[in-house]
């Protein structure tokens, strides 16, 4: 992890690099991963893994890192298959995996949303200090996939100014309900604590959403439709960090894949990459019914090899 960071004091993973230093357990465990990860790839050694590289020193943000993690992730589970593959060459339209013996290429993408979580933290940065000692309870009908910035902002706003909270941060649409979140303040005298829950346990809303999510703003992404479009191409998208996408059973998955797909969407297979809480990922995909038989059966024998999980 250290060799792909390099020297750079603001890389979006120095922090974690710095705390594991420190003699932090989780972030010890969490470069632990890192380095498998990239020490899987550099024993691969793809053509153009430097590139990568240097690409990987390069970024600025948290969220460019998490999607390259996506790409490097099933690239080492190729190589676990020992699949042939090759990083796609930057400045051409080519998806982001090229695996010549194949005569396919995986285009990756992710959706990170978790706006639960963010609107919690955002509460619990504005509670804690300097205040007397409360426990703030969050709690929702439904669980949200995603809440606007300027709806958390005003949120935060109100909790700030020590004022009730009982909001709409999702407005309704289509057959999809609004939804509402609640916060209340009560004295504690453990110290101040923020927690959240949700008064719904049904989660179809919220998988349709994720359903929504990935159709628009990956499968339907113009510049993955101009990768695809450059050669056979499977579509992979990692959805661990997309609310809670992955508790969804991976036949459930499959059979919204095979509806997920129309005559005008270039892959010739869509997969979804998903992982639980602390366990592996798994592989649930379809095949496109509107693309070449052919392609789709070799897409199937490729899927196959690469096994259910990793």
């Amino acid at each position: 992890m250290r060799s792909w960071i390099g020297e750079r004091s603001d890389h979006p993973l120095r922090a974690l690099l710095n705390a594991a230093d420190s003699g932090s357990d989780p972030a010890d465990g969490a470069c632990a991963l890192w380095d498998d990860l990239l020490r899987q790839i550099e024993l691969a050694g793809p053509k153009r893994w430097e590139g990568k590289r240097r690409e990987f020193r390069g970024q600025t943000s948290f969220s460019e890192t998490l999607s390259e993690h996506s790409e490097l992730a099933l690239a080492a589970w190729l190589a676990r298959a020992g699949i042939e593959f090759e990083f796609g060459q930057p400045g051409q339209p080519q998806p982001d995996l090229v695996l010549p013996e194949w005569g396919l290429g995986i285009e990756v993408g992710s959706r990170t949303l978790n706006s639960t979580v963010q609107l919690e933290d955002a509460v619990r940065a504005v509670v804690e200090p300097g205040h007397e000692p409360e426990h703030v309870q969050i709690t929702y009908d439904t669980r949200p996939l995603a809440i606007r910035e300027a709806v958390r902002s005003m949120i935060v706003d109100r909790v700030q100014r020590g004022l009730e909270v009982d909001e709409e941060v999702v407005p309704a649409r289509g057959d999809q309900p609004a939804v509402q979140v609640r916060i209340s303040r009560t004295p504690s005298s453990e110290g101040s604590t923020v927690t959240t829950s949700v008064d719904s346990p049904l989660l179809t809303p919220h998988l349709r959403d994720v359903e929504v999510e990935i159709r628009s703003k990956v499968i339907k992404n113009p510049d993955k439709v101009k990768q695809a479009e450059s050669m056979p191409t499977v579509l992979a998208i990692d959805i661990a960090r997309c609310g809670l996408a992955w508790i969804r059973p991976l036949a459930g998955w499959q059979r919204v894949l095979e509806r997920m797909l129309d005559k005008d969407d270039p892959y010739i297979a869509v997969a979804v990459m998903v992982t639980g809480p602390g366990g592996p990922t798994h592989l649930a995909w379809s095949v496109n019914p509107y693309r070449d038989p052919d392609l789709a059966e070799r897409a199937s024998r490729l899927f196959s090899r690469m096994g259910d999980a990793a």
